[in-house]
């Protein structure tokens, strides 16, 4: 079975490829997975002929995970223990390994996503940008709908202008989505308030 090298890297190592650690972490899981089902196989049938199981240790699931072939602990000779103990014993390793090799897969993933994130934050904060500013100048557009839609019923005329119905993003209150994203924008360092507030006054 294949070694897990980010478990134990060595001296002065380059920097792992995140992809090229996923791989090998997902194809060890795998075959832990497909060794577990062997396994289970052979314990549903060595259960029929055993009613009492023996004690046994289990070894480190790290040694497992890393590609380390399964051994028994070594026991007394009267103790020694039947196949059936060897394939719990195994099973439970595996069990053990299979949940360490998920939780690293989670941070590897999550580390991978949030190298990715870093990456390509440039192009993230430029469009998110831009995105912030068309909805506050769609705001403002129509607020001055509104405005014109006052003077014109003011001096006589109808109150419907050409585009109404949908109310897109509305007015800009202090609980709105673009009041939302401008915050947020803020908070990750998108934008500053002076911008926000040269927009909205533009």
């Amino acid at each position: 079975m294949t070694p897990l090298a980010l478990v134990q890297p060595p001296a002065n190592p380059a920097p792992p490829n995140g992809a090229a650690v996923l791989a090998v972490l997902e194809r060890r899981l795998k075959e832990l997975q497909a060794r577990d089902g062997e396994l289970c196989k052979l314990q549903i049938k060595l259960e029929k002929q055993s009613r009492e199981p023996k004690p046994t240790r289990d070894p480190k699931a790290e040694a497992l995970l890393q590609g380390s072939e399964f051994a028994p602990d070594a026991v007394p000779a009267y103790l020694v223990p039947s196949q059936l103990d060897n394939v719990r014993a195994e099973r439970a390793t595996i069990s053990r390994a299979l949940d360490l090799g998920y939780r690293q897969h989670t941070e590897l993933m999550l580390k991978r996503a949030g190298d990715i994130y870093a990456e390509h934050f440039p192009e993230i904060a430029k469009l998110e940008k831009e995105r912030v500013l068309a909805a506050l100048k769609l705001q403002a557009v129509d607020r001055a709908r509104e405005r014109l839609r006052e003077r014109l019923v003011k001096l006589g005329g109808g109150n419907v202008l050409p585009t109404d119905g949908p109310r897109l993003l509305d007015l800009g209150d202090l609980e709105d989505d673009v009041t939302w994203i401008v915050n947020r924008a803020i908070a990750d360092g998108i934008m500053t308030k002076s911008e926000i507030e040269r927009a909205k006054n533009a």
